[in-house]
C-alpha cells in the first residue's frame, strides 16, 4: 500500500492540520486521517486539504474515495460531494463513526 499525506500551515508556518490518503485497490483510495486544528476549523483548512487529497487521487489514477467520518464530521464530508454507504458504527466500542464513499470526477 502507499499513501499520500498532507499539511496546512497557518501564517507563522505552525502545523494546523494533517490527511492521509491511502491506495488501497487500483481505482479506489481511503482517507484514513484527517485532523484540524480547533481553533482552524471552519476557515475553509479541512476543505483545501480534503481537495488536494482528491486531486492527488484522480492524478494517481483512483476513481472513488471512502472513509470512516467521526459522528461530528459527517456533515462535512455531505458538504463535500460524500454519500453516507452503511450504518453508523462504534470504532473501539465508543467512538461513532458513518461510512462514506465520493465518487471521483474530472481531470486532477
Amino acid at each position: 500500500d502507499t499513501a499520500t499525506h498532507v499539511a496546512a500551515f497557518d501564517e507563522a508556518s505552525r502545523l494546523v492540520g494533517v490527511g492521509r490518503l491511502q491506495h488501497v485497490e487500483a481505482a479506489l483510495g481511503q482517507v484514513r486521517y484527517m485532523a484540524v486544528e480547533p481553533e482552524c476549523r471552519s476557515r475553509g483548512v479541512g476543505q483545501a486539504m480534503l481537495f488536494e487529497l482528491e486531486r492527488l487521487a484522480k492524478r494517481q489514477g483512483m476513481t472513488a474515495i471512502v472513509l470512516d467520518a467521526r459522528k461530528h464530521a459527517v456533515r462535512f464530508y455531505l458538504k463535500n460531494g460524500y454519500v453516507v454507504t452503511g450504518d453508523s458504527y462504534l470504532l473501539f466500542g465508543e467512538i461513532p463513526h458513518s461510512k462514506m464513499e465520493k465518487e471521483l470526477n474530472g481531470s486532477a
